[in-house]
């Protein structure tokens, strides 16, 4: 098998330690992702590779007048770095003290300090912030990048953040000097201890939802949607199976199909266990297995994720391949933009669908193109697709959500006699 990996974008990551009586977030990128749209860095148990760093510029936000990083760069102040963590799995109280362990230099020594503050955040309509605690290094930065700011913050009274709420962390520069030019705040693109190591630790021992679901292409279809394949966070056991498509002459976007001109070749999840929302900071991974019948196809690939609410999808997500394929079936681990931020309810789905596209040239007519799907472990057709921050599946016999009306009013005029 051969598996050819594009590292198209980034994602920020965050690495969970749990003490016996601390949670510590360590602060790391992880590639494979994008990090467009609000840079918040995620909270997640593993990662590899360089160390990184994102450098903040003169200017200052226009709404707080605060000295930012930020990785977008001026006149976009707006879109601040943010360190997200998971959704808690229950409602928790953070009182102690709050440990701050930011490695950051300054173009200029003695210009500015680091400034950090962990925030609470509930999403989902509301979308309030509040802060927990805030603290200021006691020492001026240096030049050389290695250099460690730690220091403390204490909430002024104990903070209670309910199930589902998320912890957020975001640095600050306070200016000491007129002739400030630039800081450049640093961490570990991967779960080493040493150098570039930032983190926060709370003195509570926290507790979060595991929140990434990992789905495979099935060719089930106990699911029972239409011609929707499963799409399930359970593996093939038996060989892997293929679907094929007709090339067109010209074609810039053929939707796969199980046999060459047959029936559409996709696949639907389960219902979601509770709300969540599909941010641009790239929460999805879709991967794909594909080969075409002779290089005269000239075919790449594209794969799509959207939700399914009530029969009606919406796209949320995209990847492609451009290059053409060759003609031996190929696996193809690549990263995937978030083409629109997704509000997902209770009982919502996600639905993924495979396409060919024109690569190396025009499409041509009369070929075909091979995705290989459904396999066991290790074979060319154990396909993972991933989703971040993702809640669990209901079972199909689960119950969907219900909305309850009180007494005395009704619902289309029928009571319903709460």
């Amino acid at each position: 098998m051969k598996i050819v990996t594009i590292l198209a974008t980034l994602i920020f990551v965050f690495v969970l330690e749990g003490t016996a009586m601390a949670t510590r977030f360590i602060v790391f990128i992880q590639t494979g992702s994008s990090n467009t749209y609000d840079n918040f860095i995620s909270m997640s148990t593993t990662g590899s590779g360089a160390n990184t760093s994102i450098t903040k510029t003169r200017a200052v936000d226009a709404d707080t007048k605060e000295w930012m990083f930020n990785s977008i760069g001026a006149g976009n102040e707006g879109r601040w770095v943010g360190y997200r963590g998971p959704q808690l799995d229950s409602a928790q109280t953070i009182s102690g003290t709050v440990t701050f362990r930011i490695q950051a230099n300054t173009s200029i020594a003695g210009s500015g300090r680091v400034r950090a503050q962990l925030l609470k955040r509930t999403e989902g309509g509301s979308d309030l912030w509040s802060v927990i605690a805030e603290g200021t290094a006691g020492e001026d930065m240096l030049t050389p990048q290695t250099t460690v700011h730690q220091f403390t913050g204490t909430p002024s009274k104990p903070v209670t953040l309910g199930k589902y709420e998320r912890l957020y962390m975001r640095v600050f520069v306070d200016r000491r000097t007129a002739d400030f030019d630039t800081a450049t705040h640093s961490f570990r693109n991967g779960s080493g201890i040493g150098a570039y190591l930032s983190w926060v630790e709370t003195t509570e021992n926290l507790t979060f939802i595991p929140d990434t679901q990992t789905l495979y292409l099935r060719r089930t279809n106990t699911i029972g949607i239409g011609t929707y394949f499963d799409w399930l966070p359970t593996r093939g056991v038996t060989a892997e199976t293929t679907g094929v498509v007709n090339t067109v002459a010209g074609g810039t976007e053929v939707p796969w199909t199980r046999t060459a001109g047959g029936t559409a070749l996709h696949w639907i999840s389960k219902r979601f266990k509770r709300p969540f929302v599909i941010a641009y900071s790239q929460q999805v991974r879709l991967d794909w297995a594909a080969h075409e019948s002779n290089t005269a196809a000239n075919c790449g690939f594209r794969v799509k994720a959207f939700r399914w609410r009530n029969g009606v999808e919406s796209q949320f997500a995209m990847g492609e391949w451009t290059t053409e394929l060759t003609t031996s079936s190929s696996g193809y681990v690549f990263g995937t933009n978030i083409t629109s931020e997704m509000q997902m309810l209770e009982d919502d789905r996600v639905v993924m669908r495979g396409y060919i596209i024109p690569a190396g040239g025009t499409m041509g007519s009369g070929r075909t193109c091979t995705t290989t799907y459904d396999g066991v472990s290790g074979s060319i057709g154990d396909i993972a697709n991933t989703i971040l921050y993702a809640p669990d599946f209901k079972e199909e016999n689960e119950p969907a959500r219900s909305v309850t009306v009180k007494s005395g009013l009704s619902l289309l005029g029928l009571g319903n006699g709460q």
